[in-house]
């Protein structure tokens, strides 16, 4: 007993040397960043390190400011300070206590595999950092942009999105409409009872654009009839009625193929067109009645996607992409460049490095199977649906299995 004690004690010994070694290099460093980058006001004062805290990611700061300078000085030195101290760094600023919240990320992302992450039936699961899932309230930040080149984990992305959906929420809670022109990847959702519509061409795109929007017009009117009881919203009639209004989502893949192009007819123009008019119609006005976009795309550039569109979507996620101006046309900044498989920039609330978990056919089918309310004819057509499109990835290249 006495040695199983001195072997605990030596060990707690061991951490606190190896901590109390790496707050104080951490200090060190920091100091000499400071002086380096003429982060010092004229008394000599500048950013200091209040407490340094071990964490599963790393180290947790809390930084105080000097007099004359502001978060923005600090913050402008992001790069320098991840070099310097060898980790990742993220930020936040309290301005009322003026304390700054600084993560220093030692380890990697981890490499999760998809399990369901419990969510509202206004919420999106877009995946984790190094210490929270990110989950996006569609209420305050409607609507959700995709971006990332082939391979970058784009479409996983959007697998652990909608499956993660799907097996939360019934047909009760949600509604899905799709469209996928030229690609198969999201077939595998096709059957799922919450999923009211599937469109395969332009043609038929439209049909069910011009359907929501009819569905939008009609929910203004329920809403507007009930202002004078103080329901404005969605979120208001739910709270007062006990059959509530069901959250839609229209789910558009390869968002670009709705660009008109030189190779269009007339006709094809005018199509793609009311597409574009439709869907920005229902950006725009749908957040109030439970309406919700979600677009993905490989670049959100002039030719890809109309900019007045992409200013209307509160919720912008890019993976990996391999030039500046495709970076910082969607996030501002270049740091899609350096994104590895399965990571991405988000902006919502602020902005977040997040992964997403693993996901493969399997995984999707496993959760689909055992989502809420789904019966057992359903499960038959649900599991036969996904032994006919089943996706294999090998080397990074998407196959195809016909059965």
């Amino acid at each position: 007993m006495i040695l199983q004690l001195a072997i605990i004690g030596g060990c707690i010994w061991t951490i606190d040397r190896l901590w109390d070694h790496d707050r104080r290099w951490i200090k060190r460093t920091w100091k000499r960043t400071m002086e380096e980058n003429n982060l010092m006001n004229d008394k000599g004062s500048t950013y200091n390190i209040a407490r340094i805290n071990p964490a599963e990611y790393g180290f947790l700061l809390i930084v105080s400011m000097p007099p004359g300078y502001s978060f923005k000085e600090l913050n402008d030195k992001k790069e320098i300070l991840e070099s310097s101290l060898k980790g990742v760094v993220e930020m936040e600023h309290d301005l009322f206590n003026g304390w700054i919240t600084m993560r220093l990320v030692k380890n990697p992302l981890k490499d999760l595999h998809f399990e369901p992450v419990k969510t509202r039936p206004n919420e999106l699961y877009l995946g984790y950092t190094y210490y929270e899932h990110i989950i996006a309230d569609m209420n305050v930040y409607p609507h959700l942009l995709i971006a990332g080149i082939n391979g970058s984990g784009k479409t996983r992305g959007l697998y652990t999105i909608l499956t993660n959906l799907l097996h939360n929420h019934t047909v009760e809670e949600i509604e899905i409409y799709m469209s996928q022109i030229g690609k198969t990847d999201l077939l595998i959702y096709r059957d799922c009872p919450q999923v009211r519509k599937f469109a395969r061409s332009p043609e038929d795109s439209l049909k069910m654009y011009r359907y929501l929007y009819g569905e939008m017009k009609r929910r203004e009117k329920v809403i507007e009839g009930l202002m004078k009881q103080g329901t404005y919203n969605i979120e208001d009639y739910n709270r007062r009625h006990k059959e509530a209004l069901r959250y839609i989502y229209v789910v558009s893949d390869e968002f670009s193929l709705y660009m008109p192009d030189a190779t269009d007819s007339r006709a094809e123009k005018d199509l793609k067109e009311e597409c574009l008019d439709t869907l920005k119609k229902l950006i725009k006005l749908g957040r109030a009645y439970g309406i919700f976009v979600i677009m993905s795309l490989q670049k959100t550039t002039n030719d890809q996607m109309p900019q007045l569109l992409k200013s209307q979507v509160n919720c912008k996620m890019t993976f990996r992409q391999t030039d500046v101006y495709s970076s910082r046309n969607i996030i501002d900044n270049d740091d899609a460049l350096t994104l590895q498989k399965r990571e991405a920039i988000l902006i919502s609330d602020r902005r977040y490095r997040v992964k997403t978990p693993f996901i493969d056919d399997m995984l999707i089918k496993k959760y689909l199977l055992n989502a809420a309310g789904v019966t057992e004819e359903r499960k038959s057509i649900v599991d036969l649906h996904v032994k006919l499109h089943t996706v294999k990835e090998e080397d990074g290249v998407i196959r195809r299995a016909n059965g």
